[in-house]
């Protein structure tokens, strides 16, 4: 209000100042983005074609080995290529409506940071790419939901502010396929996890 008096003082049009205060209620849009030069790009997510578990193997050896349950999406590549392999993505969460699920980015408004995603890579098949999405452990029965601590790449995170964050990845990305998936907590309303924001390098 201060800065608007003073502008108003200054000779600022009531209908510049309007625009302004219009402006600034323009809502977020959420997402991973990733930096290319000095442009921001959006990852459009993939969604997941289908979903198979590994059970051969465990019948096989009377329920020694274990039980992998995969998800894949079409295509050998994902159309969002990063052309380096030090990338920077931002991560933009909704701080204002926690609890409005009703658009297709509920990710953004149910997780609080980019530490509720794993990033991992996918293994490319003929005409798809692959995620370990859960394991059952042959011997000990146990199972692992999402993807294994051991497969994940680990990334520093800056708060940048307003739900805001710079995310980087620890070590040098080489080539292939990788994607961010969201390992939080699923909210109430029937929601599902069906996505990836997978990218090339």
């Amino acid at each position: 209000i201060t800065e608007l008096k003073f502008l108003k003082g200054k000779g600022v049009s009531s209908d510049i100042l309007a625009l302004m205060i219009n402006k600034s209620k323009v809502k977020i849009e959420t997402g991973v983005f990733f930096e290319s030069g000095d442009k921001i790009v959006k990852i459009e997510p993939s969604v997941f074609s289908g979903s198979r578990t590994s059970a051969l193997g465990a019948a096989l050896t009377y329920g020694i080995a274990s039980t992998k349950t995969k998800s894949y999406v079409n295509n050998k590549n994902s159309s969002n290529v990063i052309n380096i392999n030090n990338p920077v993505f931002v991560f933009q969460f909704d701080k204002a409506e926690k609890d409005d699920f009703g658009s297709g980015n509920w990710w953004f408004k149910t997780a609080s940071s980019p530490n509720d995603f794993a990033l991992t890579k996918l293994k490319q098949k003929k005409n798809r790419r692959e995620l370990v999405i859960g394991e059952l452990g042959g011997i000990t029965a146990s199972f692992q939901n999402g993807v294994d601590p051991k497969k994940s790449i680990k990334f520093n995170i800056e708060d940048l502010g307003n739900g805001r964050y710079k995310v980087t990845p620890k070590k040098t990305l080489e080539e292939g396929e990788y994607c961010f998936f969201y390992q939080g907590t699923i909210p109430r309303g029937g929601l599902n996890n069906q996505s990836i924001f997978d990218f090339s390098i």
